[in-house]
């Protein structure tokens, strides 16, 4: 799962912007990006959707029982 999300980001030219890692909870085993910094994008409502569709259709075919959330920040409205 962490290839494949570092392949989506490269895809997206996102590689520079985030990083990809692994943890483990209670609830089993989770994979997360984040960045260190804010990561802006210009007609991000346009952008957005897309991206999460063809992201979450990745990780079911990959693990099907996964579950995908997005937790986008906004810090200009912050």
């Amino acid at each position: 799962m962490t290839d494949m999300l570092v392949e989506v980001f490269k895809d997206e030219r996102l590689e520079d912007e985030v990083f990809v890692w692994m943890g483990e909870t209670e609830d089993g085993l989770f994979v997360r990006a984040e960045s260190d910094y804010p990561v802006i994008f210009s007609g991000f409502f346009r952008w957005s959707g897309a991206f999460e569709d063809r992201l979450t259709r990745r990780v079911a075919a990959l693990v099907p029982q996964a579950r995908v959330a997005f937790d986008w920040g906004y810090p200009d409205e912050e």
